[in-house]
């Protein structure tokens, strides 16, 4: 990516038109002015301090690499400011900031704690073995507890090269020497990602210890971050202008595409992107794909996947329900499907073509002078890495959502099984006297979100039946016909380790399972729907304020198995 980004920040100087505004790192004159007594041996002043807002802190730092989104809505990165930042999530912030998280992920993983999903292993296992952490007498890190000023600022004084030996009371006094550096403004006893991304931008435009040299300039020294991407996104005071940078190198957040099902056409043809397969052989590691004329299989279909790297995944839908097999690039330099952990996997940046006329290119994220194309000769038109401008392929491809929405672009909300087997339901006599929701059992135990949604609050334990809220990003359809937000309840699954809260699940995306936490008999789902948005601090009962009838859709090509005797309404026939 770096690669990539190098190229387009050149584009962009070459046609900027006017100086940037920014505070160059003159840093004599800069460590005059923010200069001050010493307190307790912390030294540290922000020496450029752009005045931006939370939302535009965060969006600078996720083109840098240093802050991820937790998705995608309407196409754009998602940063759920508001919600509260965690243990882990300071913890991977840190790493990002220190530079060393290629090492980390790298490196086996080794900690006590049993509260730690797979994916914060490696991060937790760096600050156990830097003695960072305590080990508490329950082996419990708790990563999703909220953090303070003064607990997130420890981390980010040891980014900026100091520690506990160099002052006793950093542990203590992090956010009172945070607020005299001007990092920060005031100590919070529980801090919002909002306020993470401030503190963080400051922290980069912070002097480091023993030297006037800020954080950033280090980075900059050590090709760990690009010149002009500091310049206009860390130094630049003119916001219009960092924001003209960031539109002009094609980092904006209106060119990211949401996850989800698509198939995706060869623009200016009838032809798209086909697996060769059919039956018992779409599993098949090597399996061609090509571009095909249009037809409803399901082989035409791909499910687009963001990773952490701003990277993308195609897995086919006619692999293993679209998770198991991606497009990659074969040995002979045609596409095929492989295993994720394949050599010959593909990753690819998704940006706008050069025409202007709204479709898309596959970058290549291994060489960013390369991208996905076709001669679009006939059906069966193999799909290679060309380079980007060759005449001789078309390299230019639109996205068809395959979400089920209305005229107005609104979702459905979709029961969300492939079957229907209801085995208690609302005030029903066994334990759902006093709850208006429905237990359901599913084929393959697998859960899937009824429409785009936000998790916004996640009650783990076994006692508490690893409850999961989601709430949806945008109004949706209702079953009874209505339209406003809807907020489900899902109850039950085993672990609940994966989910983690300001998560976005795309409609269809299967993200909960069907399990027996609580004490349940046999295991099943509990699920409840509420109209609107979730309240804060909504009591764990269970119970919505809506029948699931009256709320969700039966998609057309559901398996029914027990109704239960309700009256359930389909989805209405398309146009």
């Amino acid at each position: 990516m770096r690669k990539l980004r190098a190229f387009l920040c050149l584009a962009f100087v070459c046609l900027m038109m006017t100086e940037p505004v920014f505070a160059a790192p003159r840093l004599n004159s800069l460590a005059s002015a923010g200069a001050s007594s010493a307190i307790n041996g912390i030294t540290s002043r922000v020496m450029v301090s752009p005045d931006i807002t939370a939302d535009e802190a965060a969006e600078r730092l996720y083109y840098l690499g240093l802050m991820s989104g937790t998705g995608t809505v309407n196409g754009k990165v998602h940063f759920a400011l508001d919600l509260p930042i965690t243990r882990l999530e300071t913890m991977v912030m840190t790493i990002r900031l220190l530079g060393m998280e290629t090492e980390v992920l790298s490196t086996p993983t080794d900690h006590p704690f049993t509260d730690v999903p797979d994916w914060g292993a490696p991060y937790v296992s760096y600050f156990w073995a830097n003695g960072l952490l305590d080990n508490k007498e329950n082996g419990l890190l708790w990563p999703d507890n909220p953090v303070s000023t003064n607990h997130f600022m420890r981390y980010m004084y040891y980014a900026l090269g100091y520690s506990d030996e160099d002052d006793s009371n950093l542990a203590t006094k992090a956010s009172f020497y945070a607020i005299q550096a001007g990092i920060c403004t005031e100590s919070k006893s529980e801090i919002t990602r909002g306020d993470a991304a401030l503190m963080i931008f400051r922290t980069l435009n912070t002097s480091c210890a023993g030297t006037d040299k800020m954080l950033s300039e280090l980075f900059v020294e050590n090709e760990y971050l690009g010149y002009q991407d500091a310049m206009f996104l860390l130094w630049c005071v003119d916001c219009a202008q960092s924001a003209a940078y960031i539109k002009q190198c094609g980092y904006t957040t209106e060119k990211i595409l949401p996850d989800g099902k698509y198939t995706i056409v060869l623009n200016d043809s009838t032809r798209c992107l086909n697996v060769l397969v059919d039956g018992g052989n779409n599993d098949y590691e090597g399996v061609g794909v090509t571009v095909w004329k249009r037809t409803d299989d399901i082989s035409q279909k791909f499910r687009v996947e963001r990773t952490e790297r701003g990277t993308y995944r195609l897995f086919s839908c006619a692999s293993g329900g679209g998770f198991h097999r991606l497009l990659g690039i074969s040995r002979y330099g045609t596409s095929a499907l492989f295993s994720s952990n394949s050599s010959y996997a593909g990753e690819y940046y998704i940006r706008y073509s050069d025409s202007g006329n709204g479709s898309w290119q596959f970058i290549s994220a291994s060489d960013s002078t390369k991208c996905l194309g076709s001669t679009d000769a006939r059906n069966g038109a193999a799909v290679v890495l060309c380079d980007i401008g060759d005449p001789a392929h078309k390299t230019e491809w639109t996205f068809e959502f395959d979400g089920v929405v209305n005229e107005e672009g609104l979702e459905f909300a979709l029961f969300p099984s492939e079957t229907l087997c209801i085995t208690q339901g609302a005030y029903d006599h066994y334990s759902h006297q006093r709850q208006n929701a429905l237990d359901m059992t599913t084929s393959n135990g697998s859960v899937y979100a009824p429409f785009t949604g936000e998790i916004v609050r996640i009650d783990r334990g076994y006692s508490r039946y690893n409850t999961v809220w989601l709430q949806s990003c945008d109004k949706v359809v209702y079953a009874d016909g209505s339209t406003d937000y809807m907020t489900v309840i899902f109850m039950h699954d085993n672990n609940v380790a994966d989910l983690k809260v300001g998560q976005i699940v795309a409609q269809g995306e299967y993200f909960y399972d069907s399990g027996v936490a609580g004490g349940a008999t046999g295991s099943h789902v509990h699920i409840a729907v509420y109209r609107g948005k979730y309240v804060t601090g909504s009591s764990l009962t269970g119970s919505g304020n809506v029948y699931v009838q009256d709320a969700l859709f039966l998609p057309t090509d559901i398996k029914v198995l027990v109704s239960y005797g309700i009256d359930w309404i389909y989805m209405p026939p398309k146009n």
